[in-house]
């Protein structure tokens, strides 16, 4: 698949874990200009339908917010799951404040070329006794979710309408975003210690 030339696109993934909202912001690129706002909705939808498997029935995908952010940024588009409404594993999820950690890396070192977003609702049985890490099942469902993300998303990936990546405000600035800021996706990592974190804001989560 050639590198994605359209515009770049903010998405903010909202999820309910127990009363709570929790947030990812990933940024995408069209793998071309002609890439229609719907069909962009449609594909990062995707994100939900690999990450199910690796949260708990008590995760409710509620909404995502999708704005394109060149040239110049865009109203926001509101968007509902149509494939996936909650998690897909069965058991009870970890405390509130426990998420598994995924680091997105572009091949390049520092702290301008990586992302990094977290998963909350851990199942309980991703983990033995309550630790802080992965035990055997955990550690292969979470590494084939990041593997499957990179099929879908990466540069070689089977989605037809965008490619994931990491954008730099450093380098690309904020007001507007440019394309210099953007840098594709060549690795997901699933980090082997859970990450344990909590906004001051009420009501919000991981």
């Amino acid at each position: 698949m050639p590198p994605a030339s359209g515009e770049i696109y903010e998405v903010t993934y909202q999820q309910l874990l127990h009363g709570s909202t929790r947030e990812n912001v990933l940024h995408y690129r069209a793998l071309t200009p002609l890439i229609t706002d719907a069909a962009i909705i449609a594909a990062v939808e995707r994100f939900w339908f690999f990450s199910q498997v690796v949260q708990s029935i008590n995760v409710t995908y509620s909404q995502m917010i999708v704005k394109r952010m060149t040239p110049i940024p865009l109203d926001e588009h509101i968007a509902f799951p149509t494939t996936v409404t909650v998690g897909q594993r069965s058991t009870q999820s970890m405390n509130n404040t426990v998420a598994g950690v995924y680091t997105i890396r572009t091949g390049t070192a520092g702290k301008s070329h990586r992302g990094r977003f977290y998963l909350p609702g851990v199942p309980l049985d991703f983990s033995d006794d309550g630790g802080n890490t992965y035990n055997a099942t955990g550690s292969a469902l979470v590494t084939a979710f990041a593997n499957n993300l990179l099929s879908e998303f990466g540069p070689s990936g089977t989605n037809t309408a965008v490619a994931l990546g990491v954008y730099s405000r450093v380098i690309g600035g904020t007001h507007p975003f440019t394309v210099a800021g953007w840098q594709e996706m060549t690795r997901v990592d699933a980090q082997a210690i859970l990450g344990n974190q909590r906004r001051r804001r009420l009501g919000r989560g991981i």
